[in-house]
């Protein structure tokens, strides 16, 4: 055994010794080889992983595309109904039209408008102007699409087709009177319509008349004069009679199928593949954090990209649509697994821990004599620990020792009012024995503190967490006394506890000493409520300032006599405070607040101010006390005033004062 690094040498010199010799070339072997076979299952399992990402996109797209599919068609079956109304009656009043379609759009919330175009000839466009007008439409007057303004006239034996009904009617009155066959591609629409006696849908096209209506799409049935269909194209050109039409939204089709789950987990691309290259895209929707959809103009263009998307087809009255759906950047978060890493790391850590396991072997004594010094230093901290602990128990008894024995009286109670620990000096106070008073609770003893009071008073501990009363303690013969208690709210193990000292003040009560109403000391309750409390002169100077306040204000000196505005107003120095309840408590001796608003530590913060009077036994007013507490949203001390009562902030963005 080699005393130099502790390396076992073999005499005879064959493979082993050689690698005993190099241990470090020995791990770096063992973990190149690890590392090759880690990459290999690394590739392996992330192309699994990918497969089964892409087919779980294609379930759920498929899922949503099946119900986008139902929805188109369902949104086009109202159509069929207002045609066979048209085929059953020669004449369809205005009001007649809108009571039909008003169950359907009500039912239909994605068709944006229903119309009635009929087919009119030049010489029936005054006719149908002045019916218009006379059925209530004022200043109807039929229009070619470009420029609805213009007095042009069709030639003589041109034919128009104007929106002549539309429902509902206050949001598309603009469309009244013009003639679909003067825009091209709904003109195409229109003949094909008429002569295939079918339904057809066109491009998506932007209605010029109507801004709050972006770009829509129209799907037109044409009625015949006759029942039944004609059975030539030329007898539909001769008996054509007009067209029902409805016009759509994508947006609105598409999201009555999209739940907030689906919005979060693709976008939606749709494309026109009637129309050019370059204008095919016309509907996008979905994730907010995909960023790659608005790069795609066209299908082709997704189709190229190495992207995980489903394409399907809608076919909507021979129009194709291609509809591509990308899954959102927290789809693939969410699908994502760390499988393949986890088997990356899992092998190198393997390879690195039996490289490691090469070193180890050969340094055994030296590991041996670490973990020697590591247990005699277990054992002396724990020994350390035990020492801690045993002064700890000491410390504990001399302290429970101590408040035993104590002058004071000290009283234990949890939020029921009910002593859980009385020390010597209570039960001498009061004459009951320890067993007695532990049966007992605060309302037995003090006549200050009924049931009814003992709620309010546990808020008032809950926000002041330590301050000092007067009050009367009773014993057990019925005498009565005063007592000065001091009360501290602790919480220990998710439990709160009061912790009160009371002492006897029946010598050391004065004539002007405070009367025994239960109140705490002022200063005491200044600097531990979280509101900020300042005494204001009758010449607005600052005489006082509580912690919190002075942490809001650090560095004011009130020895230096400042007014209270030339500290706190930051947005016209040295000039009183727009709306300044001290001063309206001054003028009228009324109490007022106001909202203000001030930057502190780079936010901005919401205070309200309320102003009340100091008086002397003159009623002179000799003082302002101002209240202050952070309003701002998110504070978790907000008062119900602050979240209920609505304010109008005062003109300047400073605190009052």
């Amino acid at each position: 055994m080699a005393e130099n690094g502790d390396f076992y040498e073999e005499p005879s010199g064959g493979m082993m010794g050689r690698l005993i010799r190099h241990p470090y070339l020995t791990a770096l072997a063992v973990l190149a080889l690890g590392g090759l076979i880690s990459c290999a299952l690394f590739s392996t399992v992330n192309r699994l992983e990918n497969n089964r990402l892409r087919d779980n996109f294609q379930l759920v797209a498929l899922k949503h595309h099946s119900l986008l599919e139902r929805t188109i068609q369902s949104s086009i079956s109202p159509l069929a109904t207002l045609q066979a109304f048209y085929r059953s009656s020669d004449s369809v009043y205005r009001d007649e039209f809108s009571s039909f379609v008003e169950p359907l759009l009500a039912q239909h919330a994605e068709i944006q408008s229903l119309q009635w175009i009929p087919k009119v000839t030049l010489a029936q466009e005054s006719a149908y102007e002045r019916t218009a007008r006379r059925e209530g439409i004022v200043g109807f007057e039929m229009q070619v699409w470009s420029d609805p303004k213009s007095d042009e006239k069709a030639g003589a034996d041109a034919t128009r087709f104007p929106i002549y009904v539309v429902e509902p009617m206050d949001e598309n009155a603009d469309l009244l009177g013009i003639d679909l066959a003067s825009h091209p591609g709904l003109q195409e629409a229109l003949v094909w319509s008429r002569d295939q006696d079918a339904v057809a849908a066109t491009r998506m096209i932007t209605l010029g008349q109507t801004p709050d209506i972006s770009a829509v799409m129209f799907v037109l049935m044409p009625v015949y004069r006759s029942d039944s269909s004609p059975g030539t194209v030329r007898e539909r050109r001769d008996q054509l009679r007009g067209y029902v039409a409805a016009t759509y939204r994508v947006e609105d089709i598409i999201s009555q199928t999209l739940s907030s789950q689906d919005k979060e987990q693709f976008d939606i691309l749709v494309y026109d593949m009637m129309a050019p290259a370059d204008k095919q895209l016309f509907y996008r929707t979905g994730a907010t954090d995909r960023v790659v959809a608005p790069k795609f103009e066209s299908d082709e263009e997704v189709g190229d990209a190495d992207l995980i998307t489903h394409s399907a087809v809608l076919n909507l009255a021979d129009r194709l649509w291609s509809v591509r759906y990308l899954p959102s950047e927290s789809f693939l978060r969410g699908q994502t697994t760390d499988r393949a890493g986890t088997v990356f790391v899992a092998g190198a850590l393997m390879s690195l821990l039996l490289a490691l396991g090469a070193i180890i072997s050969l340094r055994h004594s030296a590991r041996i004599r670490k973990v020697t010094v590591q247990l005699q230093t277990a054992m002396d901290k724990l020994e350390q620990d035990v020492f801690e602990r045993k002064k700890t128990e000491h410390d504990l008894r001399l302290t429970q020792f101590a408040v035993d024995k104590a002058a004071d009286a000290a009283y234990w109670m949890g939020r029921d009012a009910r002593f859980f620990y009385v020390n010597e000096a209570a039960c001498r106070l009061l004459g009951y024995t320890k067993e007695e008073l532990l049966t007992m609770t605060v309302h037995d003893i003090d006549p200050n503190f009924p049931k009814e009071a003992w709620s309010k008073h546990w808020k008032d501990l809950e926000q002041f967490r330590s301050f000092t009363i007067k009050s009367t303690h009773r014993t057990k013969d019925g005498k009565a006394f005063p007592v000065e208690i001091a009360l501290n709210l602790v919480e220990f193990e998710g439990h709160e506890y009061n912790c009160a000292y009371a002492r006897d003040i029946s010598e050391a009560r004065q004539v002007h000493s405070e009367p025994d109403t239960g109140l705490c000391s002022f200063p005491n309750f200044a600097d531990n409520t979280s509101r900020g409390i300042a005494v204001i002169s009758p010449r607005l100077k600052l005489l006082y300032m509580n912690r919190q306040l002075k942490e809001w204000y650090p560095g004011v000196d009130l020895a230096s006599g400042h007014a209270c505005f030339e500290t706190f107003n930051s947005s016209t120095p040295g000039k009183e405070c727009a709306h300044c309840p001290a001063r309206q408590t001054l003028e009228d001796g009324g109490t007022h607040d106001s909202l203000v608003q001030r930057e502190i530590k780079g936010r901005l913060h919401t205070f309200k101010v309320v102003s009340s009077p100091i008086r002397d036994k003159s009623d002179n007013i000799i003082a302002m006390v101002e209240m202050i507490e952070d309003c701002t949203v998110g504070t978790p001390q907000l008062s119900d005033d602050c979240t209920t009562k609505s304010h109008h902030l005062a003109g300047s963005q400073s605190t009052a004062g």
